[in-house]
C-alpha cells in the first residue's frame, strides 16, 4: 500500500483500525466508543479524527476492507468450481478459514449485531449476493437438481455463520474448519432434491 502519510501516521491509523476491529469483534458495537478505541490504540481521541471524519466513517471503511477481501475470495471460488459439492466445500471452508485466521475481523464484518454499517449497505450481504448469482450455474450431483430461493439462501447463511458465532461466544470449541463437512451436508439438504 503506497501512501503519502508519514510512517508514524500510518502506524497510528493501523493501531486505531486494529483497536476498532478488536473492540467490536470481541465486545460488540456498543463498547467501541471513540474514547475506548483511542485508549485501546494507545493514543488520544484527536488522533482518530486526523485519519477519519468520524467514528461511523471509520467503521464503514474497516467494514468495506474486510468485506472486499471476502468478496474476492468468493469470486475466486466461483472461477475454480462449477460442480455443486466442490464449490460448496470450498466456499464453507474458505469462510471458516477466514474466521480461524482472524476471528475479530470476521466477527466485525459478519457477526456484529447490530451490524457496523446500515442494513442497506450493499456489501452487508455481498457474499450471499454472489452465492445467489452462482448457484444457478452449478452442476448438481447425478440424479439431483438444485432448488434455490431467497429463503434457502438465508437458511444456508444462518447455518454457515452458526459455527463461527458459537465458537466466538465460547459455546463450541474451534476450529471452525472442523465444521466444514457438517455444514456441507446441511447445504446439500437445503439446495438439492432428487430428480
Amino acid at each position: 500500500m503506497v501512501t503519502n502519510e508519514p510512517p508514524s501516521a500510518v502506524k497510528t491509523k493501523e493501531r486505531l483500525t486494529q483497536a476498532m476491529i478488536r473492540m467490536i469483534g470481541r465486545n460488540g458495537l456498543h463498547m467501541a466508543s471513540v474514547r475506548a478505541v483511542a485508549r485501546e490504540a494507545g493514543c488520544n481521541e484527536a488522533m482518530l479524527y486526523q485519519h477519519f471524519k468520524n467514528k461511523a466513517e471509520m467503521q464503514e471503511t474497516i467494514f468495506e476492507q474486510i468485506m472486499q477481501k471476502m468478496a474476492k475470495q468468493r469470486n475466486d471460488i466461483r472461477a475454480e468450481h462449477s460442480d455443486f459439492k466442490p464449490f460448496f466445500r470450498t466456499w464453507i471452508n474458505c469462510t471458516y478459514e477466514s474466521y480461524d485466521k482472524d476471528p475479530d475481523a470476521f466477527a466485525y464484518g459478519r457477526l456484529s449485531f447490530p451490524p457496523v454499517v446500515d442494513r442497506s449497505h450493499p456489501m452487508l450481504n455481498s457474499d450471499m449476493t454472489i452465492l445467489r448469482e452462482i448457484i444457478g450455474e452449478l452442476t448438481p450431483p447425478p440424479n439431483m437438481y438444485i432448488v434455490s430461493s431467497d429463503a434457502k439462501i438465508e437458511i444456508f447463511q444462518a447455518a454457515l455463520l452458526g459455527p463461527p458465532r458459537n465458537i466466538h461466544l465460547g459455546l463450541t470449541p474451534g476450529p471452525a474448519t472442523a465444521f466444514t463437512d457438517s455444514v456441507l451436508n446441511t447445504a446439500e439438504s437445503i439446495f438439492l432434491e432428487n430428480a
